[in-house]
């Protein structure tokens, strides 16, 4: 039995969402708050990033421990 890879969805979902915070002019303390503004994005952009290379890792790691343990059967060839 062959199973598939695991898609990362948790990294895609963190990195999308730290590029979209970002860009997106909502936040949480606002942009026109002189420095404030400036500071959570510079915290939450940098930290989801990071989150998603850690998920994106904890994924690779399962596929090759799921890879590992795959036994591949090879026919054998016919003797004359």
């Amino acid at each position: 039995m062959q199973t598939r890879p695991a898609t990362p969805w948790g990294a895609i979902f963190s990195l999308f969402m730290g590029l979209f915070y970002g860009l997106s002019p909502i936040d949480i303390i606002p942009d026109l708050i002189p420095l404030l503004g400036f500071v959570d994005d510079a915290a939450v952009v940098p930290l989801m990033l990071i989150l998603a290379f850690f998920q994106y890792r904890r994924v690779q790691k399962r596929n090759a421990e799921v890879a590992k343990n795959q036994v591949i059967v090879v026919p054998a060839s016919p003797t004359s």
